[in-house]
């Protein structure tokens, strides 16, 4: 089963890098037609995992040197590959008790934002979230040009 799992994530990355290069329309299309199942169903057996503290992971002994006082006990720093993917790579730790899944929560990141572009793109929206003004310009470059209906056209509303 989580072979099968890897597999479909993986196999739909790949199908999303070769969209992309058609676009961000195309690639839009791709991620609104994808079936990607919307349960995050679990392993059973990661409750155990992290219960026993049975990661496949060492603890980060100079993370574990920051860690604060009133932090909780029972959770412990760990080491993860660092490749670019640690956010991606942590999650699947937290969740799987294993690195294994970083692909499919990138995924999940990935078709999040693309269907919910106009929100994550409107300042009355991120102000909402976080408190801060102009959260999109402060973002991105002046030099950027959004356009939410297609991007790889030169047209765009100017940040």
């Amino acid at each position: 089963m989580a072979m099968e799992r890897q597999q479909y994530f993986n196999n739909l990355q790949r199908k999303l890098l070769t969209q992309a290069m058609w676009g961000w329309t195309v690639l839009l299309s791709e991620i609104e037609t994808s079936d990607i199942p919307l349960q995050f169903d679990i392993f059973p057996e990661a409750y155990a995992w992290c219960a026993a503290g049975m990661y496949q992971h060492s603890i980060d002994n100079v993370a574990a040197t920051l860690y604060p006082d009133d932090a909780p006990p029972d959770v412990q720093p760990v080491t993860c590959f660092g490749d670019g993917n640690c956010l991606f790579r942590t999650s699947s730790i937290i969740f799987f008790g294993n690195e294994d899944h970083h692909t499919e929560f990138r995924i999940r990141a990935i078709c999040e934002l693309a269907k919910n572009e106009k929100s994550y793109l409107n300042n009355d929206f991120l102000h909402s979230l976080t408190g801060a003004k102009n959260v999109v310009e402060s973002l991105l470059p002046s030099s950027v040009f959004v356009n939410a209906k297609d991007s790889s056209t030169s047209t765009g509303e100017k940040f």
